[in-house]
């Protein structure tokens, strides 16, 4: 059955081929054929006039022979017979003639024929070497096309396993998003729960302080003494200006932070220091016999590092700023937020209360190349000064404001101003510290506008471009640390080093700060650790 249609179908294919190819040259065919028709009837007349000639022919020399042999017949019977048979001879011979001319012409007729017959069979050839090459062109061409097609199965193939996997990526991926959201909505439950105990421990504390300190007023209440005359002395660190010791060794080492320890302050009182660091987190330590103590952690924290920390002078408030463009101030007493501000638009380097001001005036410097006044009671910006290049340190009194920058310059403003200034009345404060990538210490006279003291050693090498530097309270001493975890201490006057400790700290010292009784020294390293100094 497979071979009848097999048959069935080449049967038919030729048929459409005949049809096809039959058709331009039916008229050709057709003409040809009536011409071989006409050629076979001319031929056949032909050849009846020929007989019909050598018949003539025949019947004239039988004339002849009859008129020769006979003479009883009439001669004009004969020259009739014999005009007529002319006449006959010429008829035959003209009709001869138009017929060769006829076959003459029929010739040239089916030569013409037979060239256009040729030239089409050129032009068949030609086509049929063209079609074989468009067969031969569609058969690579139907080769391409299932191997495409093989490959587009194989990519649909692909594509399908791919949106699969990416419909679990994105199943999976909102799962994710579900759990981080689940997982932050109960970090920030348990931050919350962790401030609120933050707050109720410093409450508890503050309350045992308290009842500490009713518990010793009635002890002395009960219990007088004697105070005989000359016997009472100020209590050192009240004033400033109180004269400063040099420390002989480490008296207690501790870890301040999780990260590293950016910077440290010790409170105006003297009574306790404040530390902030990479963790996020602003604390306040004290000591109490040979060992260092938390006494609060502030919150709520930043959200990236902090940078910088300063008291007011009346140690109402705590301000520190971060690396989240931010700065934020605390009320000591309640250890609660009281003021956040936002502006900068890069890290907050430095913020300072402004000197005389109390706490309804700060100053911020960012890497923002931006320096900005803030008016604290209302929360906003009153002032932005643009010096053009990062501010990493700041000092503010009265109407005062001096910047140190990343171009090694620096620019003191007048608040009430709106450019800065090289002139303007100091009052008592005439001599400016600074500590600079040339690993040297350089004190500036603004009474002279120029630099009259150059301290540095062998053994010291600033950290980083925030790396801190102090007087001491009397403002004899210099202080600083290296980043080799030494501290050292200058002598002003002799221009010398007056000490340099053993290599305490883990990592390379960030800032130090001298307590202003001038009888302590806290200093912090990029290790975590802090360090207080004292042993006289």
């Amino acid at each position: 059955m497979a071979a009848l249609t097999w048959r069935n179908t080449v049967y038919l294919k030729l048929q459409e081929r005949n049809n096809s190819e039959r058709e331009q040259y039916r008229t050709v065919i057709e003409s040809h054929c009536k011409l071989y028709d006409i050629t076979e009837n001319l031929k056949k007349k032909t050849a009846t006039l020929t007989d019909d000639i050598n018949r003539l022919r025949q019947e004239n020399l039988e004339l002849q022979r009859n008129v020769i042999e006979g003479g009883g017949r009439s001669d004009k019977q004969l020259e009739q017979k014999l005009l007529k048979a002319h006449e006959e001879l010429k008829d035959l011979y003209k009709k001869r003639g138009e017929n060769a001319q006829a076959l003459i012409d029929l010739k040239e007729e089916l030569q013409i024929k037979e060239k256009d017959i040729l030239s089409k069979d050129l032009r068949i050839s030609e086509l049929e070497s063209r079609l074989n090459a468009v067969k031969l062109a569609n058969e690579h061409l139907e080769s391409d096309i299932a191997e495409k097609e093989t490959t587009n199965t194989i990519l649909k193939d692909e594509l399908m396993g791919l949106q699969m996997a990416y419909t679990k990526a994105e199943e999976k991926i909102m799962k994710l998003d579900k759990e981080n959201k689940t997982l932050i909505d109960r970090w920030m439950n348990l931050k919350k729960e962790a401030a609120e105990d933050l707050n109720k421990e410093n409450e508890m504390f503050r309350k045992r302080k308290q009842e500490k300190l009713k518990k010793d007023i009635q002890d002395a209440i009960s219990n007088p003494v004697e105070i005989k005359e000359g016997s009472i002395h100020a209590p050192s660190g009240l004033f400033a200006g109180a004269l400063s010791r040099i420390p002989s060794r480490a008296i207690a080492k501790f870890d301040a932070h999780d990260s590293e320890v950016f910077g440290l302050k010790w409170a105006p009182s003297g009574k306790y220091f404040a530390t902030v660091g990479g963790d996020k987190q602003v604390k306040t330590w004290e000591k109490i016999g040979s060992s260092i103590e938390k006494k609060a952690l502030f919150t709520p924290c930043f959200n990236r590092s902090v940078t910088s920390v300063d008291f007011d002078e009346d140690e109402k408030c705590l301000i520190a700023s971060s690396n989240d463009c931010s700065t934020q101030i605390w009320d000591l007493s309640t250890r609660q937020l009281r003021v956040r501000l936002t502006g900068h638009e890069n890290k907050v380097h430095s913020s300072k209360f402004v000197s005389g001001h109390g706490i309804n005036k700060v100053v911020s410097g960012s890497q923002d190349k931006t320096i900005r006044l803030w008016d604290v009671a209302n929360k906003l910006c009153s002032r932005t000064f643009c010096p053009g290049s990062t501010c990493f340190d700041l000092v503010a009194y009265g109407e005062n404001i001096i910047s140190g920058h990343f171009d090694g310059k620096i620019r003191i403003w007048d608040s009430q101003a709106q450019d800065s200034m090289t002139n303007i009345p100091l009052e008592n404060k005439t001599k400016l510290l600074t500590c600079s990538r040339d690993h040297c210490l350089k004190i500036t006279d603004f009474r002279q506008n120029r630099v009259i003291i150059t301290l540095h050693d062998d053994n010291f090498r600033i950290s980083n471009d925030c790396s801190r530097a102090v007087f001491s309270p009397d403002e004899k001493y210099v202080l600083a640390g290296s980043n080799n975890g030494q501290i050292i201490i200058w002598n002003i006057a002799k221009q010398s080093v007056e000490y340099r400790s053993e290599k305490e700290h883990k990592g390379a010292i960030q800032a130090c700060s001298w307590n202003p009784n001038g009888d302590g020294i806290i200093s912090c390293d990029l290790k975590r650790g802090c360090i207080l100094w004292g042993d006289f």
